[in-house]
Parts: C-alpha cells; structure tokens; sequence
C-alpha cells in the first residue's frame, strides 16, 4: 500500500495537537537559518579557505611528506599564493590544531576468545556525550534538531 500521509504524534505534556501532513509537503519543522557572520571562518585554523582546501587535497591523495614539501617549494618559486603552511611539519601542526575543535576519536583494542585462538579488533569511536555536545553547539545545526517528543 502507498502511503500518502504521515500522522505526527505528540508527546501528551507537549500540549500539541496530532498533525497530518501530506507526504510530499512533508518536511521537518526548523527554525530560522543559521547564517554564519562575516568573522567566521569555517576553515580555520587554516588562514584562509584556499589553504584548507590545500591541506585537504593533500590529505585525500595521500602524497609523501617529501612530495609534500617539494609541492610546497615549488608553489613558493613559481609565485602562487604561500599557505600559511610551507612544509610537511608545519601542514601536520595545522591538522592538530584543528582536532581540538572537535571531539576527537580514541581508539579501544579488545580481544575475542573463538575456538582456542585470541583475536584483536581495534575499534575508532567518539566519545558520544562530548559529539553530541558538539552538534548542539554548531549553529549551522542546531536550527534542526526537533527536541518534541514525537
């Protein structure tokens, strides 16, 4: 059967009334949009969007800190933009500083006894309390959380 409604209960002590809504009008109730002032840089602690963007290339093809440094070089003598990172050091000190901006994932080791032999699983994981944290505190989502019970 196709459904063409979707009727939204509310918790009682909400004091909302039940809705129906049209499946194709159907949407999440937000609030207004979180804009991003003209001080805020989404990027930093990169310098500028254009270093970011950089590190983030250089980070997904997976180059070599000598090929890092030599790419670095190059840009410098060729005369193009100088990011405020200028070797491989120094591209590894921005990424940490970044981490501290957001929870940061941890890694537990456990062993698995089966059929006589031991086997280790690394398992990467955030702590959830301070990631939730996180999303509470971004403004470009907190406009979307729906704290109705529903």
């Amino acid at each position: 059967p196709r459904v063409e409604y979707i009727h939204t209960k509310y918790h009682p002590h909400s004091n909302r009334p039940p809705r129906l809504d049209k499946v194709e009008e159907f949407q999440a109730q937000t609030g207004p949009n979180a804009t991003l002032s003209s001080d805020d840089k989404p990027w930093s602690p990169f310098s500028s969007r254009d270093d970011f963007e950089l590190a983030e290339w250089i980070l997904e093809s997976g180059i070599n800190q000598g090929d890092i440094n030599a790419l670095l070089t190059m840009m410098t003598k060729q005369g193009g933009q100088v990011p405020l990172f200028w070797n491989h050091r120094e591209l590894i000190a921005m990424w940490k500083k970044a981490t501290h901006l957001h929870t940061t994932f941890e890694s537990t080791t456990f062993t698995v006894p089966l059929k006589g032999e031991d086997y280790k699983f690394t398992v990467y994981h955030r702590d959830l309390w301070a990631w939730t944290l996180d999303i509470l505190q971004d403004p470009l989502l907190a406009p979307y959380l729906n704290w109705d019970a529903q």
